[in-house]
């Protein structure tokens, strides 16, 4: 697998994917019980690096890739964690039917054990855990226009878009004529389109079977 990247340094082609994936694999080696991915120990967070960049043939000259993917991790297991405590402890995320019934350690064998999962839920049920999850809800609501994209990236939303005939002919035109330009011309166009791409990013399914950008 060779990953390749746009021009604004994002993972790109066939292979991102496959690289999204390898990210989410890193996130479920780490214990949950670390308190955050950027105060973990360097040897790991070196070796989930290394295996990656191998993995994915990653020529790192500047070190700006590297520090982009810990970045990523970093927000992921942050994800992560707040998803666990949404599913299994505030009962906020409504679980798939065909699972409903089985705990994290069930769910997510051979990455979470029982006694893991005990002392997560003890120490998020603590006084302080709330104070931050409530602090921490607010900084999120601070963000007044926020995407609908879940964990795509632009490239891949823009592929989903045009599946779902929602990106408008022109674009979807220009989109794929310049997939595998380089140079000027491929940047412009990606420039010019992307105020079109933000609008699909923060519109919502609307009850009409619509979609469009929340009004409020």
């Amino acid at each position: 697998m060779f990953l390749t990247f746009n021009e604004f340094g994002q993972p790109d082609g066939e292979w991102a994917h496959a690289y999204g994936v390898q990210i989410g694999i890193c996130v479920l080696k780490i214990d949950i019980n670390e308190p955050s991915y950027p105060k973990m120990e360097g040897v790991t967070k070196q070796n989930f690096w290394e295996e990656t960049k191998r993995l994915f043939h990653i020529i790192d000259l500047d070190g700006q890739r590297e520090k982009s993917f810990h970045k990523v991790v970093a927000a992921r297991f942050r994800i992560f964690k707040s998803r666990l405590v949404g599913r299994w402890i505030k009962f906020t995320i409504k679980p798939p039917k065909n699972s409903a019934h089985l705990m994290p350690w069930q769910v997510y064998k051979g990455f979470i054990t029982e006694e893991q999962w005990e002392k997560f839920k003890s120490s998020r049920l603590q006084p302080d855990a709330e104070e931050k999850r409530l602090k921490a809800q607010g900084s999120a609501k601070q963000n007044k226009h926020p995407h609908h994209m879940g964990q795509l990236s632009y490239p891949r939303a823009v592929k989903k878009w045009e599946k779902d005939k929602r990106l408008p002919p022109s674009t979807a035109s220009s989109t794929a004529s310049t997939t595998s330009s380089s140079g000027t011309s491929s940047i412009s166009s990606r420039v010019t389109n992307r105020p079109i791409h933000w609008v699909l990013a923060h519109q919502k399914k609307m009850p009409d079977g619509t979609w469009d950008v929340d009004p409020n």
